[in-house]
């Protein structure tokens, strides 16, 4: 199913991301016709997983351009090597000054502390001691910009906030009815009403 507005989502994959964080998301916006792209920042386009699920990326992240609309950070054991990562810091401060939506699930939020871009903002992540203001009484946030998600449980609410993040930037009616018949071919109507939307 298509939702009108097609945006373009780079997504940063470290070794032993979490899965489901990746593959559900790519898979629900795949599915929703948007443009993703997968870039390693490792030495190698086959990345490993937390669990052992080796993924081919797309490119390299050094060979990454600002250019999508949408940068999105999976979760994982991973997460610690990515703040180490200057040019990850580098590309995520790069869309942060371009205004551009960042998403973050899981314990990815880390690399927005790192980058300074949860100060004064509104967020949720995974349960940890440096991010004492996270909130963990809803699974997904969005505030200026910046969407994150709690966990892997949060992970279909996360996607479909991502879709509806983009439909809501094409005031259209006809985007928001193409957004509510992607909800129910995907068996999502619940989850979308628990969410606080109309179907």
């Amino acid at each position: 199913m298509l939702i009108k507005a097609k945006k373009s989502i780079l997504v940063l994959l470290g070794e032993k991301f979490e899965e489901i964080e990746l593959v559900i998301p790519v898979s629900v916006w795949r599915y929703a016709r948007q443009t993703v792209i997968i870039a390693s920042c490792t030495d190698s386009l086959s990345v490993r997983g937390v669990n052992g699920v080796t993924v081919s990326a797309d490119e390299y992240l050094r060979d990454a351009e600002v250019s999508s609309d949408i940068l999105f950070l999976p979760g994982g054991d991973g997460h610690e090597t990515l703040r180490k990562n200057s040019l990850v810091l580098e590309k995520i401060r790069a869309y942060a000054e371009k205004k551009k939506l960042i998403a973050a699930i899981c314990a990815a939020p880390l690399l927005l502390l790192d980058c300074g871009l949860l100060e004064g903002r509104h967020h949720t992540a995974y349960p940890c001691r440096e991010l004492p203001l996270a909130d963990q009484s809803v699974p997904v946030v969005l505030d200026d910009g910046i969407l994150t998600g709690r966990d892997p449980g949060a992970v279909f609410a996360f996607s479909l906030e991502l879709l509806k993040a983009i439909a809501a930037s094409q005031e259209d009616d006809e985007v928001q009815a193409h957004m509510k018949e992607l909800v129910r071919s995907m068996g999502l109507k619940e989850l979308w009403r628990q969410m606080g939307n109309e179907i």
